[in-house]
């Protein structure tokens, strides 16, 4: 009987340590993650020391290969290794390695980077003594039956050098695509020289494979998966000798970076490129970065568990498609659940004190009373001393204190809600600070690491409400430009300022006229002004968010958004402050981006505005 894994395993086995270090398993040592390891909500994932060397039987790969290689009679099973374990390189043939097998009622697929591994069919599982000085890389997934042609036909197009296999004859008729990768049949040589397909576990995760053949005659990487997933990416690949790729940014749409240095786990195995013979990539900045409209809760009538808990979203990925306007999409999760695009967000940043710098600010936060004194502000600011985000966004109460789950508070249903979600290398974060002391945030929630306050003074200014400079011009306008190199223009003011932030600063700052989506409830609301002004500034006064279905006044959204009302707009801003009398005394900001694409969503969104006051002393003639 074969072996089939739990759904998937990720493995990184570890460099040798130097010789001072050196005991019987140095070089055999390994850490992994599996599918019982995602989506636990327990803060980031992370790797899990292994209890057996990677050289054992008991370990993954020799509880996932052994039976493979002890059953001829009843197990489909191809070897393949460009340095096969019994004879030379094939330096001709693709740059693979792997182990496909399958009993034909389930089987799994073994990615991974070992030369001379596994030994032939027949033998016992070992590890080679040569893959012990090396960092490499394993990733095995679980099958059915019927995913195992697909496996086939992209070993076929990957030109597998195949040095041990056993294809039962019960199971040849069932599989001919493994019995052609099996005998390195020639694939149909004709362009594009290369094949995308999709695969499915068992426990229903897709994975889509990348297989190139010699004809393809590009880089793997910059040159396809980057374009075709629409993201830069950081690589983690061989890089001695000669020949090496250099890091690729200029004239492309996404970088695509290689890894110098690596560190696993607690900071205990730390190793450059040159220790490390795995291959990986992954997503580098462009998915840090999102606008989310959090709906209104509809009328009872047509009431449901969601009902005030869903939302839209656009994301990086969605952006320079080419495929029409932008639209906003479904999601999947409601926004109060941990795998939403906020809870996503923050869940690692309540959970992890010690590593996270984080700081929590509301003018009405979730564990006091409303201030009203302070900025009118409300967001979240994050990093880890290498990357982080700022999210801003409308929810009063949100997100709840840092040391708790992730939750979305209740009296947050009921009205509209806005999101920005930005991405940033750690260099900008002191930009982010600076902001918020303009903006007299009031935290109510703050973890500063001792390791990250001397890095981020400004952010830990801000972490103590520590006053700004206050003297004119009260106000700050800074850019910051996300990882994906994308720049925000951001606007904050404090009490001081004493003018409302969209006309007496953003239009005219941006030189565009503008259309406020912002909370006209109560008195003092600012109206529509046009007249005396080089640029008009409108309320929206109702919005319909997708096909139509979600149409609503602005008396039921506590979003804050501005859009260009040109033509040809451009501008977009997502903040956190009304157009109100009283607001002008408050602190408060937006932040701002050029996108003729994301402004025109916005734009479209807009069904109904109220117009401006006509001005006092007109005379009409008939």
């Amino acid at each position: 009987m074969i072996f089939v894994p739990n759904s998937a395993y990720y493995l990184y086995k570890l460099p040798k340590e130097p010789a001072e270090h050196d005991s019987p398993t140095n070089g055999l040592r390994y850490v992994y993650v599996s599918s019982k390891d995602e989506g636990l909500g327990a803060g980031p994932l992370q790797w899990k020391p292994a209890r057996f060397t990677v050289n054992q039987s008991a370990s993954a790969p020799g509880r996932t290969i052994a039976p493979s290689l002890s059953n001829r009679s009843a197990i489909l099973t191809i070897l393949y290794n460009d340095e096969p374990s019994n004879g030379p390189m094939n330096a001709e043939r693709g740059h693979t390695k792997g182990v496909v097998s399958t009993d034909g009622n389930t089987g799994y697929w073994l990615v991974h980077s070992v030369p001379k591994f596994p030994p032939e069919i027949g033998t016992s599982f070992s590890y080679p003594h040569t893959g012990m000085l090396y960092g490499q890389s394993f990733l095995c997934i679980s099958l059915d039956a019927p995913e195992m042609e697909t496996v086939g036909h992209q070993l076929l197009y990957n030109e597998v050098t195949v040095y041990s296999a056993s294809v039962p004859s019960q199971l040849s008729a069932r599989f001919p695509m493994l019995v052609r990768a099996a005998k390195m049949l020639p694939v149909d040589q004709t362009a594009p020289f290369y094949s995308q397909q999709t695969v499915r576990s068992r426990a229903g995760e897709e994975f889509v494979t990348f297989a190139k053949s010699r004809q393809f005659g590009k880089d793997l990487y910059a040159d396809w998966i980057a374009p075709a997933l629409d993201v830069g990416l950081l690589v983690e690949s061989w890089q001695h000798g000669a020949g090496n790729l250099p890091s690729e940014c200029a004239g492309r749409p996404h970088s695509v970076k290689n890894v110098r240095e690596v560190t696993v786990g607690s900071g205990k195995d730390r190793f450059s490129t040159l220790k490390d013979h795995s291959k990986w990539a992954v997503e580098y900045g462009d998915d840090g970065r999102y606008y989310l409209y959090k709906l209104p809760k509809e009328p009872a009538e047509h009431d449901s568990p969601t009902n005030g808990l869903r939302y839209v979203y656009v994301s990086s990925k969605d952006e320079g498609l080419g495929a029409g306007p932008l639209q906003w999409k479904p999601a999947r999760f409601t926004v109060n659940q941990s795998a939403s695009a906020p809870g996503r967000t923050i869940a690692p940043s309540l959970s992890n004190r010690s590593a996270i710098l984080t700081i929590l600010y509301n003018d009405e936060p979730s564990n006091g009373p409303m201030n009203a004194e302070r900025g009118h502000t409300k967001g979240v600011v994050s990093t880890d001393g290498n990357t982080g985000y700022w999210l801003v966004h409308s929810v009063p109460k949100f997100p709840p204190e840092i040391g708790t789950s992730f939750s979305y508070p209740h009296t947050g249903m009921l009205y509209g809600q806005s999101f920005l979600c930005i991405s940033l290398d750690a260099a900008e974060m002191e930009t982010v600070g600076h902001q918020l002391l303009y903006n007299e945030v009031t935290v109510y929630s703050a973890s500063v690491p001792s390791l990250l306050s001397p890095r981020f003074p400004m952010l830990v200014r801000a972490a103590k409400m520590l006053p700004v400079d206050q003297t004119a011009p009260f106000y700050s306008q800074q850019t910051v430009r996300s990882r994906a190199g994308v720049e925000f223009v951001t606007f904050a003011k404090s009490r001081q300022f004493g003018k409302d932030l969209y006309a007496d600063w953003i239009a005219p700052a941006l030189d565009v006229g503008l259309l406020v989506e912002s909370w006209q409830h109560g008195a003092g609301n600012l109206p529509s002004e046009c007249a005396g002004r080089p640029h008009s500034v409108k309320n929206v006064r109702e919005v319909t968010v997708g096909s139509g279905k979600d149409r609503f006044s602005t008396l039921k959204d506590h979003s804050k958004w501005a859009v260009d009302d040109g033509d040809d707009g451009r501008w977009i801003c997502v903040g956190d402050i009304n157009r109100q009398e009283h607001q002008k005394q408050r602190g408060g900001g937006s932040v701002c981006r050029l996108s003729p694409e994301l402004a025109g969503l916005y734009r479209s969104m807009v069904d109904s505005v109220e117009p401006c006051p006509k001005s006092v002393g007109t005379v009409g003639i008939i």
